[in-house]
């Protein structure tokens, strides 16, 4: 009966013993992941070109549909998709300028040197930015479906204007609360 308990014992302390060095082998495999190299030089040029092409694409559209929107009186001109597309511009924008400047930034050094508040903005900022892009071409499809489903309720600028924006707050508001736990639960300690 001792040689069980013995045999137990033993085992049980190679289990441990083995879990320690998986544990200690892949602390210093991850640690290898701290330190720039050729694969994260990829990711900044990559970032880069999304850069300069996103937003000179993304001011260009933004710039044309707010003169499209704000030009003359006609109530043609001022519909629910041009409201929609520079609602979605802005959502690049927030991506194209704030998330991947910092993307850039958090892969040059490697680490995040900003602190822990800057993280948890940033990181509420980055799916704020996604969501509210995949929000407003839900709101921008819902649209269109009805327009086309429902085609004579649609020729009430008023009421139509009306659904357009609470279509549009109700994405601000859903992207809002989604990201809202990046903002909150966000502390990584690598060390």
């Amino acid at each position: 009966m001792e040689d069980l308990s013995t045999l137990n014992v033993t085992t049980s302390k190679l289990y441990h013993s083995n879990l320690l060095n998986q544990s200690l082998n892949a602390s210093l495999t991850n640690f290898q992941e701290f330190v720039f190299n050729r694969r994260l030089l990829l990711n900044v040029i990559a970032y880069c070109i999304m850069f300069m092409i996103g937003t000179v694409s993304n001011i260009s559209v933004f710039v044309a549909a707010y003169r499209r929107s704000r030009i003359g009186s006609s109530q043609f001109l001022r519909t629910n998709v041009h409201s929609m597309v520079l609602h979605l511009t802005v959502a690049d924008l927030i991506v194209t300028i704030i998330v991947i400047p910092v993307e850039i930034f958090w892969r040059i050094s490697v680490q995040w040197y900003i602190g822990n508040l800057c993280c948890k903005g940033f990181m509420f900022l980055r799916a704020f930015g996604f969501y509210l892009s995949s929000m407003t071409l839900v709101c921008l499809s819902l649209d269109r479906y009805i327009a086309i489903s429902q085609p004579l309720a649609t020729l009430e600028p008023r009421s139509n204007r009306r659904r357009g924006r609470i279509m549009l707050l109700c994405a601000w508001i859903i992207s809002g609360f989604c990201a809202l736990p990046q903002a909150i639960y966000t502390l990584y300690n690598h060390s």
